[in-house]
């Protein structure tokens, strides 16, 4: 073999090693790529959770329903019977004969299945056959003494009567409020401040201790006839 057609023959060894080492390189390369833009796989549900629109929660012992909750976004944790919820449409509270005696609204409701007892949180506003409106941001109703709580400010508001403090609790089949702590009572134009009230809800009677009373001239002559 000649000096020149050995020399040709080496020149297209190189160029072919040269353009193989650029494809694979290439080829390599874009795989890469390809693989490192490819969009993750979705995300896989966690198996503890299950999410139910537009449902109902009833809690019927002894096949009475006692209270029933409608609302969106049902979340049941497995295990438990725990419930999460939010934009609560409306929660009833049922008496023995299978009336409603409580109606609430709220953001959100948490409790369990297996519990008799509820809490509703966020904006709450509780009505009563009476027409009494209790608004709060957080309330309780306790199934066995047939009870709303609400632990932190709360005013009610009952005909001409609206009544502000910082707790109170009200045993519904009885129409009794028990206020405890201080409490601010606006009866028409007249003020009353103290503590410890009871009212009850139907007949209007109340009491009230270590009383400080505002009273409109106005209110206390038409009251005494002059």
């Amino acid at each position: 073999m000649s000096r020149h057609l050995r020399l040709s023959l080496a020149i297209a060894l190189v160029l072919l090693a040269a353009f193989l080492g650029y494809y694979l390189t290439r080829s390599h390369t874009g795989r890469n790529v390809r693989e490192a833009t490819q969009p993750p796989a979705a995300e896989k549900a966690s198996p503890g959770a299950t999410a139910i629109g537009e449902s109902t929660i009833r809690h019927s012992p002894g096949g009475r329903t006692a209270w029933q909750v409608k609302l969106d976004d049902l979340q049941l944790e497995s295990g438990g019977g725990s419930v999460a919820a939010k934009r609560v449409r409306e929660a009833l509270i049922y008496n023995e004969s299978g009336k409603p005696m409580v109606r609430l609204t709220a953001q959100r409701v948490s409790g369990n299945t297996r519990s008799r007892n509820l809490e509703v949180a966020g904006s709450v506003r509780a009505v009563s056959p009476e027409g009494a409106v209790f608004d709060s941001e957080l309330v309780r109703w306790v199934q066995d003494q047939q009870k709303l709580v609400c632990p932190g400010r709360v005013t009610m508001r009952n005909k001409d009567t609206v009544i502000g403090a910082n707790s109170c609790d009200f045993f519904v089949t009885q129409d009794l409020v028990k206020c405890p702590t201080k409490v601010q009572m606006v009866v028409g134009n007249n003020t009353l401040v103290g503590f410890g009230l009871n009212y009850n809800i139907k007949s209007e009677d109340f009491s009230l201790q270590r009383v400080q009373a505002i009273f409109s001239p106005e209110a206390a002559r038409k009251a005494i006839g002059r």
